[in-house]
C-alpha cells in the first residue's frame, strides 16, 4: 500500500520543483518506511531524469562513498535506470566507472516508482557492488530477490559482488 503526499510549489509546477514524498507499508514486516522526498522522474520515454543537480550530486557522492569504503576510488557520473521488468521486478538505478587502478565498478540501489513516475531511493535495499570486469558483472537481483552480478563476458576474468546496507 502506497501513500502520496505533495506540496504545491505555485511558483512553478515543473516536476523538478515539486516537493513529493511516499509513505508506504511494508506488509512483510507490518511496519511504516518513508522513503522520503523523489530523487528523480521517468520522462514519457521512460528516460531517467534527476530532479535537480544537487540531488544528482548528492546520489553521486553516496555512491562513491559506498564504493569508497569497499576499497575504491571512482568518480560517478553517469546513472542507468533499470528497468523492473530487466531485472526481476525490481527498478535498479546504477552507475559505472573506473577505479584509480584501472579496475571497472558497478554499483546499483534498489529504487521505488509510483504512479506519477516519480523515483526514490529505496533504503531498505542493499546497494549491490559489482567489480573486476569491464564487459558484463552487473549489479541485479536474481528471482528470488538476492543481489547478483551478471557474467563477465570475457574469459579468465573475475567478477565480485558487495553487497552493503
Amino acid at each position: 500500500m502506497v501513500f502520496l503526499s505533495c506540496n504545491e510549489n505555485k511558483k512553478n509546477n515543473s516536476v523538478e520543483n515539486e516537493d513529493s514524498q511516499v509513505l508506504a507499508i511494508s506488509s512483510e514486516f507490518n511496519k511504516e518506511v518513508e522513503y522520503g522526498d523523489s530523487i528523480g522522474y521517468l520522462d514519457a520515454q521512460r528516460t531517467f531524469h534527476f530532479t535537480s543537480e544537487t540531488i544528482k550530486k548528492e546520489v553521486e557522492i553516496e555512491y562513491e562513498n559506498i564504493v569508497h569504503n569497499q576499497g575504491f576510488t571512482v568518480d560517478f557520473e553517469d546513472f542507468v535506470f533499470v528497468e523492473a521488468s530487466d531485472n526481476n521486478g525490481y527498478y535498479m538505478l546504477s552507475a559505472s566507472g573506473l577505479d584509480a587502478s584501472g579496475t571497472t565498478v558497478n554499483t546499483a540501489r534498489v529504487v521505488t516508482l509510483n504512479a506519477e513516475r516519480m523515483v526514490f531511493m529505496n533504503y531498505e535495499e542493499p546497494t549491490i557492488t559489482c567489480s573486476g570486469c569491464r564487459r558484463g558483472c552487473n549489479p541485479g537481483k536474481d528471482g528470488d530477490g538476492d543481489g547478483m552480478c551478471s557474467d563477465c563476458k570475457i574469459s579468465g576474468s573475475n567478477c565480485t559482488k558487495t553487497e552493503t546496507l
